[in-house]
This record gives structure tokens, sequence and C-alpha cells, in this order.
């Protein structure tokens, strides 16, 4: 949300020009530039701050004007920016990375069983789940919450795989989580077996 600014004019007599208030970055926004204050009076402008990443992100704010004291002065900014933290949890709880190979419990030909996996937000923002899919959708199917949804920060969201094979042996499978979060890998995928 912006961030208003006062800039005063402590002068008894004579106005204030303002040449110009500038951003020395792209993420910190100025508007509502004033083009003069009067004797003994202020005026507001506004700085948004849109971070292009996570963690401290600092700017230098230039305000010149016609101040024999101060002609040109400097702001330095510092605001903190907020991501999502995207991590998936297998069924013991223990977080998976990516490209991780996840075994299912040994299941009977057309017999079935479930997996429950997490989603976590551990970052300061909202995690958007585009879209979950496998690529043997046969049999490893993903249920529970459908996609898109929103994790909120700090929460979690639970979705099933369900394995379901249709002859013996070993079956893999590759599941696909598409999130907004600029950190991970995206799709985030791990690796599905089932016996």
């Amino acid at each position: 949300s912006p961030q208003t600014f006062r800039l005063e004019n402590s002068s008894a007599t004579a106005p204030l020009t303002v040449n110009g208030i500038t951003s020395g970055s792209t993420e910190f926004e100025v508007a509502g530039v004033p083009g003069s204050v009067n004797a003994g009076a202020f005026q507001e402008f506004t700085v948004t701050f849109r971070p292009s990443g996570g963690g401290t992100r600092t700017g230098t704010l230039t305000i010149v004007s016609n101040d024999p004291d101060e002609g040109t002065f400097l702001v330095n900014l510092s605001a903190t920016g907020l991501q999502p933290d995207f991590a998936l949890k297998g069924p013991s709880g223990a977080v998976l990375p990516a490209n991780a190979a996840l075994s299912l419990p040994a299941t009977a030909v057309n017999a079935s069983s479930t997996s429950t996996l997490t989603i976590a937000n551990s970052g300061g923002s909202p995690l958007t789940i585009s879209n979950i899919q496998s690529s043997n959708t046969s049999e490893f199917t993903v249920g529970g919450t459908a996609a898109p949804f929103t994790v909120a920060s700090t929460g979690e969201q639970t979705i099933t795989v369900t394995f379901n094979p249709d002859s013996q042996g070993s079956r893999q499978a590759t599941l696909l989580v598409t999130h907004n979060d600029p950190g991970k890998p995206n799709p985030f995928q791990i690796s599905l077996t089932g016996l």
C-alpha cells in the first residue's frame, strides 16, 4: 500500500519549488509530486512499494528543489518483499526435494491405495497452486482439493494420490505441481513409484 510522505516548507516568506521527486529503483513508485509548497505549508506525495523479489529491498528517493541549503535531498528507502514459500510434504510429513522419488504402498492389481501429501506455504504471501497433474492418470490419480487453489501464508493444504495398478510390477508416474513461488522449480515435480 502507498506510504505518504510530507514535504514541509519552513520558510516564512518564500515558496519552495519542487523540481522533481524520483526513485532510483523501479520497486519504489512515486506519485502525487507537488510542483511547489507555499511558505509555512506542506504538501504530501506517496511512495508505493512493488517488490520484484523477496527479502530486503532498497532504493533511494531523490528530492530536487530550489532550497538553497538542501537543493538535492536523498532519502534511503528499505522494505521487505514477501513471497510464498512452496513445500511438498510426503505421507510421513517430511519435506520432499524437487525430483524426489516417492514410493507408494504395495498394492494388488485392480485394488487401490491412497497416500496423502501436503502442500505447505511458510512464506509471507499467499501461495497459488494453479495445476496438479499426474503423468500416468490411469494408475496414479490426484485427488483431494482441486487446483486452482490458494494456500495462505503459513498454511497447508492436503492432496491425495491414489495408486490403482492395472498390471503387476513396478509402475511409475511424475507428479507435477504448478505454483507461484519464484524460488522453486516450476512446475515442481517428484517421481511416484508403486508396486
